[in-house]
């Protein structure tokens, strides 16, 4: 008889990135269910995916802050559901789910199901705010006693889990995965792209993909661009998010209208990667972040703020440059030096290609079946 995987999360997060490893779980004779909570409107996108696949889909009322009343209406449901069906592993992300269902399946460890949380960044980090500290942390040390396997995805994450929480097995895995050759450069779209954003051959396209809000710090992105003299390079974003006034205020204060170009949402990110020269990420917080991942297989050298996740993958002057998230002379010079040399910036192209091997979606795939195999 097959193993059964129950796996919970934001049916967001499912949809967004567990849905190779589902197959990959059905290919290696585990049977799967899932239970999630709708955060978005990816539900019906999620079942889509799934419908031709063995996988059972169970909605719980949870939502994505913790402080919401129907959560308690959620984990009753999980609760219930549950005591009607047995898995030998449940896996579980996101802090919320996570709490709330380490919770639920607490007597069922008895019985010998084993429980794998994935930490996809915890809310407490170098740097993070006190509050997130006094709230976070204590209930991720507390759960953690009710957790068989904690995988983390980053080497900060890693080494305070390992040193500090009471999982029975810490792992560090290289995030979630990432199909390298999706990504790979195409001149062909690299030429039709630049020639719809007005590009001449010789401007050199900065390119972000990033929620316009504060915790993805574009701003110091935009004032980077002021400083910066060379008329020849240009700055897209593709996104949206509740800062989009302060931010056009700001390049309309900044007086560099001709150089930055907020686009909105676009489901063009691929090719927007093709069109560029350069990657500025300058993130407040991120777990490991897909979107820099992207970008490197994209065949893009990257500037970057030097935090937990970035740091994973980006070495200062080996992929690209690491500053401190609020250092904007700093990402400005990072311009300079990458968009006046075309060499050094192929050097760094082909580092990035070598580095993101570790990130590859089959290895990856291979590493959490062989942690399912030592669960159970």
């Amino acid at each position: 008889m097959n193993k059964k995987i129950l796996l919970t999360g934001t049916e967001l997060h499912l949809h967004q990135f567990w849905i190779p490893h589902i197959k990959n779980f059905l290919d290696n004779g585990y049977d799967v269910d899932i239970v999630c909570s709708v955060v978005s409107d990816k539900l019906d996108i999620l079942k889509k995916k799934l419908v031709d696949l063995p996988v059972n889909i169970f909605v719980v009322d949870l939502a994505r802050s913790p402080f919401k009343l129907s959560n308690v209406r959620g984990f009753r449901q999980i609760k219930y559901f549950l005591s009607k069906n047995y898995y030998d592993i449940i896996m579980t992300n996101e802090p919320v789910m996570g709490v709330f269902t380490r919770l639920a399946a607490k007597k069922y460890r008895k019985k010998g199901t084993k429980v794998l949380y994935t930490a996809h960044g915890f809310h407490f980090f170098k740097g993070a705010p006190k509050l997130n500290w006094m709230i976070f942390y204590p209930i991720e040390k507390l759960l953690s006693y009710f957790t068989d396997a904690l995988i983390t995805i980053n080497k900060e994450d890693f080494d305070r889990a390992k040193r500090k929480f009471k999982a029975k097995t810490t792992y560090y895995v290289n995030g979630i995965g990432i199909d390298v050759n999706k990504f790979s450069r195409n001149d062909k779209n690299r030429k039709k792209k630049r020639e719809e954003l007005g590009l001449a051959d010789d401007d050199i396209m900065l390119f972000s993909v990033a929620e316009l809000t504060k915790r993805k710090n574009l701003a110091v992105a935009i004032k980077a661009l002021s400083e910066v003299k060379n008329n020849k390079v240009k700055f897209f974003v593709r996104g949206e998010g509740e800062l989009k006034d302060y931010l056009i205020d700001l390049i309309k204060q900044l007086n560099i209208r001709d150089k930055v170009c907020l686009l909105g949402y676009g489901k063009d990110i691929p090719e927007m990667c093709d069109a560029a020269d350069i990657f500025i990420f300058p993130s407040l917080q991120e777990g490991l972040p897909v979107a820099l991942m992207e970008a490197m297989a994209s065949g893009l050298p990257i500037l970057c703020s030097n935090i937990r996740g970035n740091e994973d993958l980006i070495e200062d002057g080996i992929g690209g440059f690491l500053y401190d998230k609020y250092d904007y002379k700093g990402f400005a010079d990072g311009i300079d030096k990458l968009s006046s040399n075309s060499k050094f910036r192929e050097e760094i192209i082909q580092n990035n290609y070598i580095k993101l091997k570790e990130f590859d979606i089959e290895n990856v795939k291979c590493k959490y079946i062989s942690i399912l195999k030592k669960l159970v």
